[in-house]
């Protein structure tokens, strides 16, 4: 699928508005040809007025620009511009009917006013069809018809003149006008039928390529175009506030005065001594040759992610063209530098355009404003350019040769400033994202979603590489013969180097496998701190890699940081952004190369240690966490732990150390190992060190704060935590103990917690007296944690079924509460059959819910999410965001219907109110089929409040404290797209991303025969739930699992789109996968401290997962903050981010400062 739309797009979008540009171009250009015939003699021409004929066109054509580009955001691209073509087209035929100069003035002016839309209008619609790195070369393609148009041009021109002079007692130049006039009234035609219109509205794309091609820009830019989001008047106001367009307005303007020799090329190739039909004839190969770097620059520039040096080595080649025309009148020299002025200055502007198009991807009316705006402003050089080749200034033409090869100077400036701005506002982005404070707002021109760069060069090459030895390391083993262990017993050892990440972030590490001995044991993962403690879990003396390698453990070894002989790649990237990243690379070793390894033990060191801390802070993970540990890591009030002396770092390459001799004592051990009068301060942390300065920078603003307010008490696994004691204090530890301890205690949430202090101990272990007891520590705690490991063999591997039937019988309920109680304590998950739900009312309810979908778009906009601050309504494909990533899907939300809460109740309230409901003549019915459906399912879920407390030997009644009259019950209708078939990444995303649903419980039907949605079970392995034939899936949410205090388990579960899950056991395609989900709601209000629920102790003592029951304990705190309706407002502000932006700004801001993937939702 994705293949077809891309080779459909290409073939009907790329080789049509080439063949329109071609026609436009040789408008432009045909007027130098017919001056070459009697066009100047037949109309009494004189002076410059061929310099008026040829600058009055783009008086008209400018005028209409930018109304004409922002009318293509409303209107039908194909119709619009095939109808301005063909009017054109009969206009430019016209001029052959002129007599007089005035005649062909007018003309020619309305001529450049029906020309005006579209060569704006096409850069513009490619934009809405392409990749930011797919565009260059794109509109290389499509700018092909312009020198195409001047080659064939010429032999055109040189044909009409040559043999229809005088035919039928008509001039040449007047047949010049009537065939290329008519050639375009019947191109229009074809533009008509083959130009594509938006991706969500070209006709000869099916609903699925359509969804493609619009999740392909969402991929790209974080959003899809929306016409309708920004009205004229505040894309006008976008663009103007964004001062960036003034330069790109400034580099379009000169690229296009640098190529006004254009429009005087066959003169000036006259020349060079050649009758008119050889001039026209010559020029053909010069366009050719252009037409073909062209195609290659604008690949390479694609392909590196390039603009401006692009830009800058062409405007350098045109540069000397223009300087070996004007400087000689040799004919070999002067037709070489034909080829050079046109190869240089055309190419670079093809990558002009793009680069305006990259810079201002969203919201589209925006960008359509940009790039008219930047075009018509840059087209009045056009205007003036005529006029700096007079025919006086022959056969030299100093002033025009001179000049322009001036302006191409100022255009490659131009471009350097450029990237300058670019490169400035990237690193922006960068400190935004890591102090997370990036807002996510289209209508700010200097805002972008997470993730987002401008372009530039190179970027992922330069994201990830091996550090130098640190000058630190250096100045001491130079003074005082210290020998320095790197992490080298692995690096020489291990048997596969894994890279993980992406552009932006990159992590590779060292996986060494263990030898059998015969049983599992859990995977060892190592995370190193700084450049300069980069060996204090591998060395010489003792590599924890090879000792527990030999007991039978697989080792991952992720280097922080790195230097000279250490091979293992480092990454500048803050730590909490490194978190994500490493987590995942992580998931995927555990996965894909231990498989059966009874889970994993993490251990970090230094900044590997907040790294580690950090990762158990996550409320889920891609795999079973038994226990974390932490060295070198000490918490402090207002500065870093071990480093309280570092003042912050200034503008400049070095931090400032006020006292050297304390920092040593410090961070490597007592001061008498160390000679501090040896030592500067220019010896430590240089601007060499990339990431490690930056990194300190990031601790001095509150990283080690926010470890004991946010990550410490929120790890719940086992911990074990260590310090050394002279990175707790200098005066040993007398006084350096009672801090720790306090430290010690903030891990609040973890079963239990190991802390000690070691004496003589240095934050590198070249200094530390305390390296066997350290290593002692560590190996003991692993062997606990391998005990601990038992509990995840029961783990679940398929999905309970339960018989809703056996509930309505006094002889077989019993047998049925077993059942539930089972699946309510250990998975999560039933399969629920005979549920009473009528099947005549279901049936017509999964007809209507499916075509819904088929409603046009602008019936579905009418009621879309973004209108109602309740979160009902239409979300198109990719608006909602779970897990932190985009899903792909296409959904409506209704619910039961209720009025909107009073001005006077509290702000959460507003999760209920009135649905939004379609046109009725839309889709007659729809409304009472949904309203049936859904009181069948709500008889159903309240059935449940009382199954589920007599499964916990509670009162039937004693869950009713959680509900509250009238109940609002949530039902979504979702479509899943057929996913791209491709190896491509655009074909990998989710359908929904790993989560837990928040209410009491969900009721899923899922209505068509597709696999895809997955359980996670406690060893975290995916677990197929595949659809059973007339039953429901039912799933227990996090409310019920606070209000059980842990028992009932919220599971985590996913939608996959594996392309085998779009067809069936014969491999025959089954279309999209429609889903339709209720949820059971509870009250709004409610809240921990209004929960008054015993669970007995023999129901309690089922669970046996100790990380089952402090996820729950965390969960009001955590997730719901104060309330249930609180934690679901916050929850839905962040997952549907269009509705929280016109609503709830100011939560959707703190949200996204507090949303971090130490605490993902």
């Amino acid at each position: 699928m994705a293949k077809s739309a891309v080779e459909q797009i290409e073939h009907q979008e790329a080789s049509g508005k080439a063949a329109d540009l071609e026609q436009d171009a040789l408008y432009q250009a045909n007027l130098s040809q017919a001056r070459l015939g009697s066009l100047e003699k037949d109309l009494g021409m004189e002076g410059t007025d061929y310099n008026l004929a040829t600058s009055i066109l783009f008086v008209g054509y400018l005028l209409m620009q930018l109304p004409s580009n922002l009318l293509l955001t409303r209107v039908r691209p194909s119709l619009f511009l095939g109808i301005a073509m063909a009017i054109w087209g009969v206009i430019s035929a016209c001029q052959a009917a002129v007599q007089s100069f005035s005649g062909l003035v007018v003309t020619r002016f309305f001529l450049g006013f029906v020309e005006a839309p579209f060569f704006p209008g096409a850069v513009m619609l490619m934009s809405s069809w392409y990749t930011r790195k797919e565009l260059s070369h794109r509109i290389a393609w499509f700018y092909a018809g312009s020198s195409l148009a001047n080659a064939f041009g010429g032999l055109i021109g040189a044909g009409v003149l040559g043999n229809l002079d005088g035919a039928h007692g008509i001039d040449g130049w007047r047949w010049l006008f009537i065939i290329e006039g008519v050639i375009t009234i019947g191109v229009s035609l074809l533009a008509a039928i083959f130009l594509p219109n938006y991706p969500a509205t070209t006709s000869w794309l099916d609903a699925q390529e359509q969804s493609y091609a619009q999740w392909r820009l969402i991929a790209d830019a974080g959003e899809a175009d929306d016409a309708k989001s920004t009205s004229f008047k505040e894309a006008l106001a976008l663009v103007f506030a964004d001062k960036r367009i003034y330069l790109f307005i400034l580099l379009q303007h000169t690229s296009l005065l640098s190529q006004n020799f254009q429009y005087f090329f066959p003169t000036i190739v006259q020349t060079l001594g050649y009758n008119n039909i050889q001039t026209l004839l010559i020029t053909a190969p010069v366009w050719i040759a252009t037409f073909l770097i062209s195609l290659l620059v604008t690949w390479t520039s694609g392909k590196t992610d390039d603009r401006s040096l692009h830009i800058i080595a062409l405007m350098l080649v045109s540069v000397v063209g223009g300087i070996i025309c004007t400087a000689t009148t040799n004919t070999g020299a002067r037709f070489f530098a034909m080829f050079l002025m046109p190869m240089g200055a055309v190419s670079a502007y093809q990558i002009i355009l793009a680069w305006v198009a990259n810079s201002f991807p969203r919201p589209l009316v925006k960008r359509s404003a940009a790039i008219a705006l930047a075009n018509m402003i840059g087209n009045t050089a056009s205007i003036y350019g005529s006029y700096m080749w007079p025919a006086s200034s022959g056969p030299r033409y100093l002033p025009g040769g001179s000049a322009t090869a001036a302006i191409a100077l100022v255009v490659a400036l131009v471009a350097l400033v450029i990237r300058l701005v670019h490169a400035r506002m990237n690193k922006q982005l960068e400190a935004a994202e890591a102090s997370q404070d990036l807002s996510v707002d289209s209508n700010d021109p200097e805002s972008r979603t997470t993730g987002f760069r401008y372009i530039l060069v190179c970027q992922r090459e330069a994201s990830v590489k091996v550090e130098q030895t640190s000058p630190l390391r250096q100045t001491l083993a130079s003074r005082h013969n210290f020998k320095f262990e790197s992490a080298l017993v692995m690096a020489k050892t291990y048997d596969k180097a894994i890279p993980f990440g992406s552009a932006d972030l990159e992590v590779t590490g060292l996986f060494k496998r263990g030898k059998s001995v015969g049983k599992d044991l859990p995977l060892i993962v190592l995370i190193h701190g700084g450049a300069v403690n980069a060996a204090y879990f591998d060395n010489s003396s003792f590599s924890y890699p090879a000792i527990l390698s030999e007991r039978g453990h697989n080792v991952l070894n992720i280097q922080r940081s790195g230097y000279g002989d250490n091979p293992i790649p480092r990454t500048q990237t803050p730590i909490i952004h490194s978190i994500p990243v490493i987590t995942n690379l992580i998931g995927q070793v555990y996965r894909n190369e231990v498989g059966n390894q009874e889970g994993v033990i993490i251990f970090g060191h230094s900044l590997g240690a907040a790294t580690t801390f950090a990762i158990a802070a996550q409320s889920e993970l891609p795999f079973p966490l038994l226990g974390v540990g932490g060295l070198g890591i000490v918490p402090s009030q207002g500065k870093t732990g071990f480093l309280p002396d570092v003042d912050p770092a200034p503008e400049g390459d070095r931090v400032v150390i006020p006292d050297i001799g304390k920092l040593f004592a410090l961070m490597f051990g007592p001061i008498e190992y160390i000679d501090d009068k040896l030592l500067t301060a220019d010896a430590l942390f240089s601007s060499s060190q990339a990431g490690v300065k930056s990194e300190i920078k990031e601790f001095e603003k509150g990283w080690y704060n926010r470890l004991t307010q946010e990550i410490f008490p929120a790890v719940k696994v086992p911990v074990q935590y260590l310090a050394a004691e002279y990175e707790i204090a200098w005066q040993g530890l007398e006084e350096a103990q009672p801090r720790f301890d306090r430290l010690a205690k903030l891990f609040t949430a973890a079963p239990y917690v190991e802390a000690e202090l070691l004496p003589k101990g240095g934050h590198n272990y070249e200094f530390s007296k305390s390296s066997s007891k350290l290593l002692d520590l560590r190996l003991d705690f692993i062997s606990k944690m391998i005990e601990r490991s038992k509990s995840y063999s029961s783990a679940f591997s398929s999905i309970p079924v339960l018989d809703f039937a056996q509930s309505l019988s006094p002889s077989t309920k019993p047998e049925f509460l077993a059942n539930l109680r089972a699946a309510l304590v250990n998975v999560g998950f039933f399969y629920l059959t005979n549920p009473l739900v009528s099947p005549t009312i279901q049936s017509e309810f999964v007809q209507k819910g499916i075509e819904l979908f088929d409603l046009p778009l602008e019936k579905k906009l009418e009621i879309e999410m973004v209108n109602s601050p309740h979160f009902l309504g239409y979300s198109k494909l990719g608006a909602e965001i779970t897990a932190l990533k985009t899903d792909y899907r296409e959904q409506f939300d209704f619910a039961t219907e209720l009025p909107a809460p009073g001005p006077h109740e509290p702000l959460f309230r507003n999760i209920i109110g009135p649905n939004q409901w379609p046109d009725e003549e839309a889709i007659p019915g729809f409304r009472d089929s949904l309203e049936q459906y859904l009181a069948e399912v709500s008889r159903l879920a309240v059935s449940f409040i009382s199954l589920v407390a007599e499964a916990l030997d509670l009162p039937p009644t004693a869950l009713d404290q959680a509900f509250e009259t009238p109940q609002q019950h949530k039902l979504k209708i979702i479509k899943y797209p057929t996913p791209a078939t491709d190896n491509k990444p655009e074909s990998r995303f989710q359908g929904v991303g790993p989560h837990k649903d928040s209410e009491f419980l969900t009721f899923l039907l899922q209505a068509t025969p597709h696999h895809g949605l997955e359980v996670q079970n406690k060893a975290g392995d995916w677990v197929s739930a595949p659809p059973i034939p007339d039953s429901f899936v039912v799933n227990i949410g996090r409310a019920l699992e606070a209000l059980t205090g842990g028992v009932c388990t919220a599971t985590t579960h996913r939608v996959s789109l594996r392309s085998e899950n779009f067809v069936d056991s014969d491999g025959n395609d089954l279309g999209p996968r429609f889903s339709f989900p209720v949820f059971q709601g509870v009250s709004p209000n409610l809240s921990a401290d209004k929960i008054d629920l015993v669970i007995p102790k023999h129901i309690r003592d089922l669970v046996k997962d100790e990380k089952v029951k402090s996820d729950a304990e965390a969960t009001f705190n955590q997730m719901f903050r104060t309330c249930i309706g609180e934690g679901n407002l916050v929850a839905r502000v962040t997952s549907h981010q269009d509705v929280g932006q016109r609503w709830y700004p100011d939560i959707l801001a703190k949200a996204l400062k507090g949303q971090q993937d130490f605490l993902a939702r």
